[in-house]
């Protein structure tokens, strides 16, 4: 399948040039500048309703987990798209080589308006963790069209601005998304219209998505009419040869090994999936060995057997890019160790307004966005980003020590607000910066693949950061309720306890917590102190990030060099796809 000498790179771009409309010769001859122009709009309508989506829904995930009891399973519902988007991101970039990425972008429609679909009618938090799970992989299709497009079409010295732009709608949905939640949802105790703010999205999606269809579709039957599309015969195989391939190249044997390891690692230690209790020593055990089991497994069959690894052993031999992508997983790790439950955090200590507790969740993506353009702009011009490399670790554990001083009964919105923009524009310096040098690091053909890692490694350590968040909520919060209670003197129940645990949006509900009461207070009290453990986790985080900015190269971007990454000149010269 693979021809003597030619590196999976080098096969996965020949299949791109090969299968698609979007290829060299596609773009250089099919694909006018009208037609460009179009696509590009297409794609920017496209990304701006997957980001005002995503900043809408994120403001439901409270009210939904808390209306099945189920509030501290959210790191556990981020777990499994961390697991997700780490699995499926490259093999969605080797199924568009497959079969085309017309039809990648279907898929992917199609399986997010089933995941919108099935979010508005669930009855239970299993049912809610499925669909995040359709709605996270269509959502990575979408991405992995944008790139694309991006990768396609411009110079790699362009490429870190046309990401930005093309994520400039956060800018906008920052504000516009929590008034949308706000206006969507009715603040009543038997409101369920967050339901209603999952399914729209299925009907908005499907048709802003024509236009670039459409166009994908026209422009694929107009290369087949002018014989620049050189498709495989498909047809002429057989369904189990096919599916054979697919099986091979998108190495399911690994995604289901990782998977599989990932899901019994982190079910069991957050403790909320049914276990046979009594015969709980046997479970764990038996757990045990199985992990270890995967652990041996995953790395022999990725380096050995498979011949389309998720994780390549060459993927690590430079140390540019080995630090980039490690100092990229304990970024993440730390982000996610705090994140998951700041908006939990929000509404029981600060406010119970969806909106403004949405425009405090976003301070953080406004700014890193903003001060991320100001990195792509400089970078283009000055051709150095290394200095954003060792401004923004110090600045990003400046703003977690900040947010923990700032955890006090009266503490103020102000204060909060700021340490939230320290904490942005660090993951404006310090991601954009990091993603340029792994990308100026890499041999042409290793550009996309390299990014991809990078985003998949940045994955990885969410799912973990997660992971370990979820533990310590779950068995941190009932110890610091029993003790601010009794030191308090209020009288818990166990019903009590699962209402501030499991359903914390429906605390102002009920007389004995709602705020000014010692019920309120004790609440606070436990809340605050579990977050900053928390956050001081993620600065323990940090301290390995640091270490890998220690060992970063300063690497100068010379223009005349980097013109040759663009990657439509990467195609057509390259002699191993000729």
């Amino acid at each position: 399948m693979i021809s003597d000498g030619l590196s999976e790179e080098s096969y996965l771009l020949r299949q791109k040039t090969q299968r698609d409309v979007e290829g060299v010769e596609d773009i250089s001859v099919i694909w006018t500048k009208q037609s460009l122009i179009i696509i590009y709009i297409s794609v920017f309508v496209v990304m701006y309703c997957i980001s005002l989506e995503s900043q809408t829904t994120s403001n439901f995930i409270l009210p939904a987990t808390s209306s099945f009891g189920k509030n501290s399973l959210i790191p556990l519902i981020n777990t499994i798209n961390g697991i997700l988007y780490t699995a499926v991101k490259q093999q969605m970039l080797r199924l568009s080589g497959l079969i085309g990425i017309m039809e990648v972008f279907c898929i992917s429609l199609l399986l997010y308006d089933i995941g919108c679909l099935m979010y508005m009618i669930s009855k239970n938090i299993i049912t809610f963790i499925i669909s995040s799970i359709f709605h996270t992989i269509g959502t990575t299709g979408f991405h992995v069209l944008e790139q694309f497009v991006i990768t396609d079409t411009s110079e790699l010295l362009n490429r870190g601005l046309l990401n930005t732009i093309l994520n400039i709608p956060l800018l906008i949905n920052v504000w516009v998304g929590p008034n949308l939640a706000q206006s969507i949802y009715m603040p009543k105790s038997d409101s369920e219209q967050w339901r209603w703010g999952y399914g729209i999205w299925a009907i908005v999606l499907s048709v802003v998505s024509l236009p670039m269809v459409s166009i994908l579709y026209l422009n694929r039957l107009k290369a087949k009419e002018m014989g620049l599309l050189s498709i495989e015969d498909n047809h002429s195989r057989t369904i189990c040869a096919f599916i054979k391939r697919l099986f091979v190249e998108l190495d399911l044997v690994g995604i289901i090994i990782l998977s599989l390891g990932f899901s019994l690692f982190f079910f069991q230690l957050i403790h909320e999936f049914p276990v046979l209790y009594d015969a709980k020593s046997v479970y764990i055990s038996s757990i045990l060995i199985i992990l270890i089991v995967l652990c041996v497994v995953f790395p022999l069959w990725e380096f050995h057997y498979a011949k389309f690894p998720i994780f390549s052993k060459g993927l690590f031999k430079m140390e540019e890019i080995t630090i980039g992508y490690f100092s990229s997983f304990f970024y993440f790790m730390g982000f996610y160790l705090y994140n998951n439950y700041f908006t939990t955090y929000l509404y029981v200590t600060k406010s119970n307004s969806i909106k403004r507790i949405g425009y405090l969740n976003n301070v953080f993506s406004f700014t890193s966005t903003i001060v991320a353009i100001f990195v792509g702009i400089f970078v283009k011009y000055n051709k150095i980003y290394r200095i954003f490399v060792y401004i923004g670790s110090p600045i990003y554990i400046i703003g977690i020590i900040f947010m923990i001083y700032n955890l006090r009964t009266d503490e103020s919105v102000m204060e909060m607000v700021i340490s939230q923009a320290i904490i942005g524009i660090s993951g404006g310096f310090y991601n954009m910066s990091t993603l340029v040098g792994i990308q100026i690091s890499s041999t042409r053909q290793q550009v996309a693949i390299n990014t991809a890692v990078f985003l998949t490694l940045a994955s990885v350590g969410g799912a973990i950061g997660s992971a370990i968040s979820g533990i310590v909520w779950s068995n941190l919060l009932p110890k610091m309720l029993n003790f601010y209670s009794k030191y308090l003197n209020l009288f818990l129940t166990p019903s009590d306890y699962l209402l501030i645990i499991g359903s914390p949006f429906m605390l102002d509900q009920h007389v004995k917590f709602a705020k000014g009461t010692v019920g309120r207070m004790v609440i606070v009290l436990a809340y605050n102190d579990v977050m900053r453990t928390l956050y001081i986790c993620s600065v323990i985080c940090a301290v390995p990030m640091l270490l890998c900015v220690m060992f970063t190269e300063n690497i100068h971007i010379d223009k005349t060099a980097q013109d040759s990454f663009k990657v439509i000149d990467m195609y057509r010269d390259s002699d191993e796809l000729k």
